[in-house]
């Protein structure tokens, strides 16, 4: 079999150059290791221990020795966020830029899950998707309910419940033994199958599938739906990608990981976790762990912080919640304060912590990196816990609204750099997904997918099209207001 990379890609010569070149230093043997290791492995990653930085070097090594025209890496992250952090690192190398094109992949677990498994599932059956969003999902959901006599049981029925407008806005699929089934956001169906409303609620999610118009969760039912019905998939996208590697491992929802499990489970497959169980931040109860929920206890280890000094690492080693973990700080030595405030004097805490962040950094570094205050909520909604939101913290404080204004921007942005990295196809679909969004808020009837609308063109005249088009607009900005 020929080889995927060269054999010497990890050797030390090639890691400190590199290294060198990317303004990196590698002072502790858990770093060595986790860079020259070609097994499948979890790395529990402490705060600050410079984890997305190793990746990317870890990645330019790779890329440097890859020798297969058809067989790729694949980078998944839970959040378009931890992605992108990985693909702005990668241009910083030649070799690195030869990652963003084919055949490997570096997206989110869900692009990932829709271009390979529930975009072609859909296909198959003839549905185009019109759009893959939560809210607009919702408001669609609502509007055919509303407005189809088909649905009036169904309507009467929801109305009577007090979570009825949530059990239609967030209906989703659930793959049970190979069956789709149309379930509320709890994963069990709402009414008796057999009953009036059962049907109509299954109709009303069938009506949308026929729409194309999808929720989140809905892409990974449909996923492990094809690969029930086509078990021969999950062995072809396994060798198409026999290396893998998932960022921000801990954030992966059970139902990402029995995805990825089926896909990438059996041996043969190169799957490296990277992430911190203690920095967790979504949770999937009340399902119960999968076996290989991470980190697995043989976990290698990275647990030196170059974020904060050994005060502060110390008192962050008693918090970690879901698994112990010693921290070493080897960034510079803090202070830890801990503020006490009460309903009267919340207002009080980001003034204090201002000041003592003034006493204790430099000017310089507060001005070009000031303090921000985080919170779970923007708005206070319904809370009765106290503080309730930021706004209690920050009286006056609100939230701004979402915007789509310099949306359509922002993704022509995107697309311009996959066609800069030679990945036309991508930004040709991007850009006009873009359009297709705007204009099914304009009109119920939208407009066709790319290949459906310019049948006859080629990808050059379709780039030069889209990206005239753009050209011409300008500082176009779009409002959905």
């Amino acid at each position: 079999m020929t080889p995927l990379y060269a054999p010497d890609v990890f050797i030390k010569d090639k890691v400190e150059a590199l290294a060198q070149q990317l303004g990196l230093e590698l002072p502790h043997q858990e770093q060595w290791d986790f860079i020259q290791s070609a097994e499948s492995l979890d790395l529990q990653a402490a705060p600050g221990s410079g984890k997305t930085s190793l990746i990317g070097l870890k990645l330019a090594l790779l890329s440097q020795g890859w020798t297969s025209p058809t067989r790729g890496i694949c980078v998944l992250s839970h959040t378009n966020t931890a992605k992108d952090e990985i693909t702005h690192r990668l241009p910083a190398t030649s070799v690195g830029r030869r990652l963003l094109q084919y055949p490997h992949f570096i997206g989110t677990i869900q692009a990932f899950t829709n271009t390979f498994l529930a975009l072609p599932a859909l296909r198959s059956r003839g549905i185009e998707v019109q759009t893959v969003d939560d809210q607009a999902y919702a408001d669609e959901a609502h509007r055919l309910l509303e407005r189809h006599p088909r649905f009036r049981k169904l309507n009467t029925a929801l109305g009577h419940r007090t979570n009825g407008p949530a059990l239609v806005a967030e209906a989703r699929y659930l793959c049970d033994a190979g069956d789709l089934i149309a379930v509320g956001p709890d994963g069990t169906p709402p009414f008796k199958a057999s009953s009036d409303s059962g049907q109509q609620f299954a109709a009303l999610k069938q009506v949308l599938t026929e729409r194309g118009v999808f929720r989140y969760h809905d892409m990974f039912a449909l996923a492990e739906h094809h690969l029930f019905h086509h078990p021969q998939l999950a062995p072809a996208v396994a060798h198409r990608f026999p290396f893998v590697l998932l960022d921000e491992m801990q954030d992966t929802s059970d139902l990402q990981q029995r995805l990825l499990d089926k896909v990438f489970g059996p041996p043969g497959t190169v799957v490296q976790r990277v992430g911190d169980v203690n920095q967790r931040i979504f949770a999937d109860a009340p399902d119960a762990a999968q076996p290989s929920s991470f980190p697995l206890p043989h976990a290698a280890q990275l647990p030196v912080s170059r974020r904060f000094g050994s005060k502060i690492a110390a008192l962050a080693s008693d918090l970690t919640v879901h698994r112990r973990q010693h921290i070493d700080g080897a960034g510079h030595d803090g202070t830890v304060a801990l503020l006490l405030f009460d309903d009267d004097t919340v207002a009080e805490v980001v003034p204090a912590f201002e000041r003592m962040a003034a006493a204790t950094v430099p000017r310089q570094l507060l001005l070009d990196n000031p303090p921000r205050v985080l919170g779970a909520r923007l708005t206070r909604g319904s809370a009765k816990a106290f503080p309730q939101s930021l706004s209690c913290y920050v009286p006056g404080f609100t939230a701004t609204p979402v915007q789509t204004t310099g949306s359509f921007i922002t993704t022509a942005r995107t697309a311009q750099a996959q066609r800069q990295s030679g990945d036309n196809n991508a930004a040709v679909t991007l850009l006009w997904n873009a359009i297709r969004d705007v204009a099914r808020l304009a009109s119920s009837g939208g407009l066709p997918p790319l290949r459906d609308g310019a049948p006859s063109r080629g990808v050059g005249d379709q780039l030069a099209g889209v990206f005239g088009l753009l050209g011409s607009a300008g500082a176009l900005s779009w409002s959905s207001g």
